[in-house]
């Protein structure tokens, strides 16, 4: 189980550090204003769109094979980043790492397997609660590394996590054989039946929607050609995918099957649910900005604000897959979504005079996330056929990421453009009654909101208004901030409609397990090994038992 955690959490960790270190990783590898957007979501963006497409790869052929091919990618993509210099390399060696993140993304299907249907919501549950060294100290881990060695151990430290990852995987992972109905032809006719064409066009459009949103406001205008061309080309082969899957899903090879399709209070509904919630997570995106600007300049204190949004979440995660299995899912995430989408608004409230409440929203707000997220995936992995366990897992991660990519790239230029309306009202007038001559408030204001006081266009200013400026600065800043949060509030409301459609699914609980590990040879000592069989083979039987009892009432 530590060697398919591994490599996961590597990823998490170039994700969160990345965004941490984000001023430093670019004062450092040249400017290029317009790549800034690409920096932060290439790597979660190419994970996104590919973790379908790798996942219903491991459907039809072997997940071990997938996963150690993520890891020798992985170590690649952490090399270059740690090696580079230019903008361009770094963006691209973070397509390289989104692909390794694609195939790490298998470890929830890998685990689910392993343990009872009953028990699915739990295992993902504590596999979150696993990543706490990611998730929580990724912010201080990562300004340590600025402030005592170099950004770059990041991917350093991510490149080893691979390498532990691939040699776990290869010596310790040893499945049995799975026997569904994709996996009864050969190989040929496997890649020849593939929905090539659905994952193309799920790739492509997603893509095209992302390329739109990323050029608005910062390559080119948003009502310019370059925006609107990709943006309505993705939006029109969502149409054509829908018609796609729609004619396609009879195929146990779409796609989309219909055995997903069909399922639409267990499965689509929860689809929805994680993608709006994704979208509606402005604090993953806006956290770390927000404790630099407002409440502290201190590089470890600001580590240690940053752990508060990922700290709560995966500590109470095994808590929230459990109260999923014991029943009252569909009530159980309805919480969770309500709860999140109110903690969003109280953000909006925020001020430089209450940190506190500041930090306790940005931990409330995470870990009410963190429960939708485990109390969706569970509700699906209990629900649906093994043979689809990959694809609808893989579906679920990347509308999930998704969303959040779209919020790394639509929340800064909703704070940037925001902030300048409240600079040209507010600032302005404030360093221009502070003294500042008219001819240089341009310069002024450049040099205000990068935090230089030194430069010539603030000759003959007075003081004492440069401090009250400064307080109007900060000001527009919380404006700007709530703003952000206020739109967010509109996306909760949409997840809670989803999460009051979907399912309970306590009807889909079994002591069934898909997939069991082959004997250990000689890593347990004997007596231990003659347990661990005397134990599975009573739990088979139980299996095979209630199987049987449940197919005379199906026949019944």
């Amino acid at each position: 189980l530590q060697s398919i955690q591994i490599g996961y959490m590597a990823d998490v960790f170039v994700v969160n550090m990345a965004r941490t270190d984000f001023t430093s990783i670019v004062a450092d590898v040249g400017p290029a204003p317009n790549n800034y957007a690409w920096l932060l979501v290439s790597n979660g963006l190419t994970g996104s769109l590919l973790t379908p497409v790798v996942s219903q790869l491991s459907d039809t052929f072997e997940r071990k094979i997938l996963l150690l091919a993520g890891n020798v990618i992985g170590f690649i993509g952490c090399v270059v980043s740690a090696t580079c210099h230019s903008q361009g390399a770094l963006i691209g060696s973070g397509v390289l790492i989104g692909i390794s993140s694609a195939a790490h993304s298998l470890s929830f299907t890998m685990i689910a397997e392993m343990v009872p249907k009953r028990h699915r919501p739990l295992a993902i549950g504590l596999f979150e609660f696993s990543l706490i060294p990611a998730t929580a100290f990724s912010p201080l881990i990562g300004h340590a590394f600025v402030l005592h060695t170099t950004w770059r151990d990041i991917y350093w430290m991510a490149f080893a996590h691979n390498i532990a990852g691939f040699i776990g995987i290869a010596i310790f992972y040893q499945p049995e054989k799975r026997r569904t109905a994709l996996q009864l032809e050969s190989i040929g006719v496997r890649l020849k039946k593939f929905d090539w064409p659905g994952h193309f066009l799920y790739v492509t459009m997603l893509t095209l929607v992302a390329i739109g949103l990323l050029f608005g406001g910062t390559v080119y205008s948003w009502d310019s050609v370059g925006v609107l061309l990709p943006t309505f080309l993705g939006v029109g082969l969502i149409f054509v995918f829908v018609i796609w899957e729609f004619f396609h899903s009879r195929s146990p090879w779409a796609f989309l099957p219909r055995p997903l399709v069909t399922e639409w209070r267990s499965y689509s509904t929860l689809l929805f649910v994680l993608f709006v919630s994704g979208i509606g997570d402005a604090t993953s995106t806006l956290w770390s900005e927000e404790v630099e600007i407002l409440y502290t300049t201190k590089p470890i204190t600001q580590g240690l604000y940053g752990m508060a949004h990922g700290l709560a979440g995966p500590v109470f995660a095994p808590l929230v897959g459990y109260v999923i299995q014991r029943g009252f899912a569909r009530w159980w995430l309805t919480f969770f979504v309500v709860a999140f989408m109110i903690v969003g608004g109280a953000q909006a409230t925020l001020s430089t005079s209450s940190p506190a409440s500041a930090i306790a929203l940005a931990t409330l707000s995470g870990g009410f996330y963190m429960a939708t997220t485990v109390a969706c995936i569970g509700m699906i992995q209990v629900a649906v056929r093994h043979e689809y366990l990959g694809v609808a897992t893989g579906i679920a991660q990347s509308l999930r990421t998704y969303g959040g990519s779209m919020t790394s790239i639509i929340a800064p230029v909703m704070l940037k453009n925001k902030l300048k309306g409240q600079v040209k009202s507010r600032l302005v007038p404030a360093l221009a009654a502070a003294g500042v001559p008219l001819l240089n408030l341009p310069v002024a204001v450049q040099s205000f909101l990068a935090g230089d006081v030194t430069s010539p266009a603030f000759a003959g200013a007075n003081p004492l208004g440069l401090l009250k400026a400064g307080q109007v600065l900060q000001s527009c800043y919380i404006h700007a901030f709530a703003y952000v949060y206020e739109i967010c509030i509109l996306f909760g409301g949409l997840a809670i409609v989803f999460a009051l459609c979907s399912k309970n699914s306590k009807e889909y609980l079994s002591p069934v397990v898909e997939i069991h590990l082959k004997r250990s040879k000689g890593f347990l000592p004997a007596d231990v090994e003659a347990i661990t069989h005397r134990v599975k083979s009573r739990g088979s039987r139980k299996t095979e038992s209630e199987g049987s009892v449940s197919a005379g009432n199906g026949g019944l």
